[in-house]
């Protein structure tokens, strides 16, 4: 689904952004429940789905940017 969906992107960088989400997701969400002292059972979905969120948007926006500047700039928040 995601593929069709993703104008923009082509197979492998849909491939990437989705295996950074997931990446995301797995690897993070412990840590951030721990770290904010949440109880695992009702929080874990959605802290995992943001997480998977913020995966894909870093991905995107590394496999878009045109150069190093760029990913600078966009950390800034320029």
């Amino acid at each position: 689904m995601k593929i069709l969906t993703a104008r923009s992107l082509n197979f492998w960088q849909v491939l990437v952004t989705t295996i950074a989400a997931l990446f995301f997701a797995v690897v993070f969400t412990d840590p951030m429940l721990h770290w904010w002292s949440l109880p695992s059972s009702p929080y874990e979905p959605a802290v995992a789905a943001v997480l998977a969120l913020f995966g894909e948007h870093i991905a995107r926006l590394v496999l878009q940017s045109q150069s190093i500047a760029e990913l600078i700039k966009a950390w800034r928040g320029k």
